[in-house]
């Protein structure tokens, strides 16, 4: 900062982005200022690039990278008297995609049609023994025409 900033307002600036977390009235008050409700709306307006520039890197001090957010859920996974031990475990199964919620099917129509009309035709024609049913299948069609036979024109 610039030699001219009092140091109030550089304590300001240092409690806003730490303790005072954004909090311009307490970051006054945690300044020394003896009117911080009064000064904090008027310094922020005066001083609006150093505060948005506070407030960037305040948010940019709460990010966690992806090492550390593994490195947390797996310090709760193995500490196994924590209240949240079980939701931890939970995390790092989804993270490795052991909990997935999500069921992939690959399908081969031509195989899976071929595979049903045959499965088809077997019960119709177990189906058919059964209840003197005769069945003519067509090349062409996927599913065999049924034909009833009627006892009475036999005998």
């Amino acid at each position: 900062m610039k030699g001219t900033r009092s140091r109030k307002l550089q304590a300001m600036l240092a409690a806003y982005k730490g303790q005072a977390a954004m909090n311009a009235t307490e970051a006054a008050r945690l300044a020394g200022y003896a009117f911080p409700e009064a000064v904090a709306a008027r310094l922020k307006k005066r001083h609006s690039e150093l505060f948005d520039r506070a407030e960037a890197e305040f948010r940019e001090s709460l990010r966690m990278s992806p090492e550390e957010l593994d490195e947390r859920i797996t310090s709760l996974a193995r500490n196994s008297k924590h209240k949240d031990h079980y939701k931890a475990l939970e995390l790092i199964a989804r993270m490795y995609g052991k909990l997935s919620e999500k069921v992939h099917v690959t399908l081969d129509r031509g195989s899976l049609n071929g595979q049903l009309d045959s499965m088809l035709t077997m019960l119709l024609q177990s189906r058919a023994s059964a209840t003197n049913i005769t069945i003519e299948t067509a090349e062409v069609a996927l599913l065999p025409t049924i034909t009833t036979i009627d006892e009475s024109a036999t005998n």
